[in-house]
């Protein structure tokens, strides 16, 4: 458990040190772009493409990209197996895979959003065009497939939905049945 720790760590390691000093930061700004000195907030610049910052660049971009690869294989593969076994299977059961496929497919669709951000900071790191409200956006924008992510599983995932939404199970009817020599 803890090794899935150790890539996040590394890039967070990574990426501190692809940040230049705050005085270089602030002299650059004074000659080049004085409006951003009157917004509050932490400048950071990063220095040339260095090793750390292409490491920390592929770690976020590239893992969506397998992730993606599986969603889409299993969502293919339920699909195959729910055609072939349709016949035998009740309704309930084709109605919990359907909505399982569902959601597969909307999390298949959320990897590529991300791509926005990285094509967002792409033209910001190759000064293609600069804007304060872009660079701020990129967090907004990376920030929204997890936040979907979660509210898709939790709205196809019966469970958690009941728990969310504070709905109690289905009432079951019971029947009391007397048993003798007992009140």
């Amino acid at each position: 458990m803890v090794l899935l720790y150790i890539p996040p760590a590394a890039v967070s390691i990574a990426f501190t040190f692809t940040q230049a000093d705050f005085e270089i930061v602030h002299q650059f700004l004074l000659k080049n772009a004085p409006s951003y000195l009157s917004e509050p907030g932490a400048l950071t610049v990063h220095l040339g493409m260095t090793f750390q910052l292409i490491f920390t660049i592929l770690y976020l971009v590239l893992p969506p990209c397998p992730a993606y690869a599986i969603i889409m294989t299993l969502r293919r593969k339920i699909l195959t197996k729910l055609t072939q076994h349709s016949m035998d299977m009740s309704e309930r059961t084709k109605k919990m895979h359907g909505n399982l496929v569902k959601a597969l497919t909307v999390h298949a669709m959320l990897p590529p959003i991300k791509c926005i951000g990285v094509v967002m900071y792409a033209i910001l790191f190759f000064d293609i065009y600069h804007d304060a409200a872009l660079e701020k956006a990129i967090f907004t924008e990376i920030a929204i497939p997890p936040a979907v992510g979660a509210f898709c599983t939790t709205y196809y995932v019966k469970p958690y939905r009941r728990f969310v939404f504070c709905q109690s199970p289905p009432n079951f009817v019971t029947s009391a049945v007397p048993v003798s020599g007992v009140l």
